[in-house]
C-alpha cells in the first residue's frame, strides 16, 4: 500500500482498503478504494448494500511538478426498502466542494503570492477551474488591516471605470513598503467613513504623511490626523515640473516641418531635455546621418537648446529646480524656494507662472520634505514602485469588479509578510449577481 499518498491525503489507514500507483512520463495516477461501511439509507434507514462501482477521475497537484490523478473507485449503493440509490462518500473533496486538501490548497495560495499570477493561471497549473481557485482565495485570503506606522504614504490608482468609486486609495509603510490597508475611494467622505473604524491610539501613532498634490489629503491630514506633519512628495513636484517643459517642447516641435533638423531633434532627443544635467555625460561621439557629423549628447542637447529662448528658459527652470531639490536643507529650504518661485512667477512660460501659485500653495508641505527621518528624506519612492505591481496584477487580470477581492489580491501579493487566513465568520467576499431574466423559446 502506498503510505505517501495515504498522508498526503488525511486518510486513516483503517479506512482503505486497497492503494495503488502508476506512473508515466510526467503524470502519475493513484487508484484508491476505501473500506466498504454500513450506511443506512437517509430516506427509510434501511441498511443499503452494493449495487456496484464506479470509477471517478479527479485531478489533485499534490505533487509539484507532476500532473497527479486519483482513480477513485467509488461504491454504488442500493436500498432494497425504498428503491432509491446512493453513493459513498467522497473524502478527497471537502463539505465546500472547492478543495481536496488543505495541501493543495497552500499550494494556490503560494501560486497567488507572485503578483504576475492570475486566477486563470492557478486554475491551469493545479487542473481544476478558475472558479473554484477563486472560492479557495477568497477564503484563505482575507488580509487584515497593518498597525499604522510611524510614517504614511498616500496615493490613488485606478482601478474599475465602472464602479461608483473608479479610484482606489493605498496607505503604505513608508519604512516596509507594506501596505497598511486599501480604501474603495479617494475622497473626504470615504476617508470620514474609514477612519470611523481606526483606533485613537494608531491616529496618534502617525508622525508624517507623504502624499501627492491632491488637496483632499490635505482635508484627511487636517480632519484625522492633526499631529501629523504634511509632507507633498518631492517626485510629484518634479513631475509637473517636467510636463510643463514637455508641453513648452512639443508647442515648439509643431512649429518646424517634420523633415527639419529641429523637429528631428525635438523629436528623437527629448529625453535628454528630461534628464538631469548632471547625467547627461559625455559619450563617444557617433556619426549622425541627419546632421552629417560625429556628435555627442552634451552637444546634441547643446543644439536643442539653441532652438528657441524659451525651450533654453524652460529647461532651466527645470534644473533650477532639481538643484534645489537635491541641494537644499531644512534650514535653507525656504529661502531657496522663494527666490524659486520669483523666478517661475516672472517667466515668458505660461505654465511655469501658472505652477508658481501651486508652489506657494503648497509652500509648507514641500519645505517638510526637507526634514529627515532615520536620516533620510520622506518620499513617495516606495509607493510609485508598488503602483507598478498593482497596475501588473490588475493587468493581469483584466481588472476586477470586487472591490474586496481586489484589495485582498493586492495585499496578499504585495506584503511577503501576509499569510493565508480563514474566512471570518459570516463574512461575505462574493458578491450578488443580477438577476437573471427570463428565458424566451
Amino acid at each position: 500500500m502506498n503510505d505517501d499518498i495515504i498522508n498526503i491525503l488525511n486518510l486513516n489507514y483503517s479506512d482503505v482498503q486497497s492503494c495503488s500507483s502508476k506512473s508515466d512520463n510526467n503524470s502519475i495516477t493513484y487508484f484508491v478504494t476505501l473500506v466498504r461501511k454500513d450506511i443506512l439509507c437517509p430516506h427509510c434507514a434501511s441498511l443499503l448494500k452494493v449495487k456496484d462501482y464506479r470509477c471517478v477521475t479527479l485531478s489533485h497537484q499534490i505533487i509539484k511538478g507532476k500532473d497527479t490523478k486519483i482513480v477513485y473507485r467509488k461504491r454504488r449503493y442500493f436500498c432494497p426498502n425504498c428503491k432509491s440509490y446512493h453513493y459513498e462518500d467522497n473524502p478527497f473533496v471537502s463539505e465546500s466542494k472547492h478543495t481536496f486538501t488543505d495541501t493543495t490548497n497552500i499550494q494556490i495560495m503560494n501560486f497567488l503570492r507572485e503578483h504576475s499570477s492570475t486566477f486563470s493561471m492557478a486554475a491551469r497549473h493545479f487542473n481544476t477551474t478558475p472558479t473554484k481557485v477563486v472560492d479557495i482565495f477568497d477564503s484563505l485570503g482575507q488580509m487584515k488591516k497593518l498597525p499604522f506606522p510611524s510614517v504614511i504614504s498616500i496615493d490613488e490608482f485606478y482601478w474599475n471605470r465602472k464602479s461608483q468609486t473608479k479610484y482606489a486609495c493605498a496607505i503604505i509603510d513608508f519604512e516596509t513598503g507594506y501596505i497598511v490597508d486599501i480604501l474603495n475611494g479617494r475622497k473626504i467622505k470615504n476617508w470620514d467613513s474609514y477612519m470611523q473604524i481606526i483606533d485613537k491610539s494608531e491616529i496618534n501613532n502617525v508622525k508624517f504623511i507623504c502624499i501627492d498634490l491632491y488637496e483632499p489629503y490635505r482635508q484627511v491630514q487636517k480632519t484625522h490626523f492633526p499631529k501629523a506633519t504634511l509632507i507633498c512628495d518631492s517626485f510629484h513636484v518634479v513631475k509637473n515640473i517636467n510636463e510643463i517643459l514637455r508641453k513648452e517642447r512639443i508647442k515648439i516641435m509643431k512649429r518646424y516641418d517634420s523633415d527639419s533638423v529641429e523637429y528631428y531633434l525635438l523629436k528623437n532627443f527629448n529625453y535628454l531635455l528630461m534628464m538631469d544635467s548632471s547625467k547627461v555625460e559625455e559619450n563617444k561621439a557617433r556619426y549622425n546621418k541627419k546632421l552629417k557629423r560625429y556628435i555627442n549628447y552634451p552637444q546634441l542637447l547643446e543644439l536643442i537648446l539653441k532652438i528657441d529662448k524659451n525651450l533654453k528658459e524652460a529647461y532651466e527652470l527645470k534644473e533650477q529646480y532639481l538643484i534645489f531639490n537635491s541641494m537644499s536643507t531644512y534650514e535653507n529650504a525656504r529661502v531657496n524656494l522663494s527666490e524659486i518661485i520669483k523666478d517661475y512667477a516672472s517667466s515668458n512660460i505660461e505654465g511655469y507662472r501658472k505652477f508658481s501659485s501651486t508652489l506657494i500653495d503648497w509652500f509648507e508641505e514641500i519645505v517638510n520634505s526637507f526634514i529627515l527621518y532615520n536620516g533620510k528624506r520622506i518620499s513617495n519612492g516606495k509607493i510609485e514602485g508598488t503602483n507598478s505591481r498593482i497596475k501588473t496584477i490588475l493587468k493581469n487580470a483584466n481588472g476586477f469588479r470586487n472591490f474586496s477581492r481586489m484589495r485582498n489580491r493586492i495585499m496578499f501579493s504585495i506584503n511577503k509578510n501576509s499569510l493565508p487566513t480563514i474566512l471570518e465568520k459570516n463574512q461575505q467576499i462574493k458578491e450578488a449577481g443580477k438577476r437573471r431574466g427570463k428565458y424566451k423559446k
